[in-house]
């Protein structure tokens, strides 16, 4: 996975992948080894690529090897993670942008096509369903997100796995 930071423990963590169910984080203001968090709900190959992102309380866990899942964890407290609700279109490789309020899952590759361009919405610290919140201009995955308080932008991608790029830019 890709990850989220916040709380006041000053805590980065990440968790999913291929062959990984643990959430593992570490202690970003002193040197040190990752530790184990928790574990995903959904683990091991179930959640390969999904979208992680933080309202700085909460940590969100969403999609991941085509999975509509969406998980969270209270970033100060080690746990498991707990059931948030579900994404509109399980996917992988989505990439995610989040403020104190919204948290977005951007693009990704769902199982029936090869990219696809939906942008789903949940809402940040209340449990529910995503809402499909638009369309990026064009379907791609696996892209380079930043994003500040009021926008997210999205930077090249992978149109198909292999060697097709995207130079697009969303915003």
């Amino acid at each position: 996975g890709v990850g989220f930071a916040g709380g006041e423990t000053n805590r980065a963590c990440y968790g999913g992948g291929s062959d990984e169910n643990d959430i593992w984080y570490v202690t970003v203001s002193t040197l040190g080894n990752a530790a184990v968090f928790g574990t995903i709900l959904r683990g091991n190959a179930h959640r390969y690529g999904p979208a992680e992102c933080s309202d700085g309380t909460w940590g969100y866990i969403m999609g991941g090897e085509y999975s509509a899942d969406i998980e969270y964890v209270v970033i100060d407290t080690t746990s498991n993670s707990n059931t948030f609700g579900s994404l509109v279109t399980g996917q992988r490789t989505a990439f995610c942008a989040s403020d104190k309020t919204i948290g977005l899952s951007l693009g990704g590759f769902p199982q029936t096509t090869i990219s696809h361009n939906v942008i789903e919405k949940i809402n940040l610290g209340s449990t529910g369903n995503a809402s499909d919140y638009g369309d990026l201009t064009a379907a791609y995955f696996q892209s380079g997100t930043t994003f500040s308080k009021t926008k997210a932008i999205t930077m090249g991608g992978k149109v198909t796995y292999g060697v097709s790029t995207s130079n697009n830019m969303d915003q």
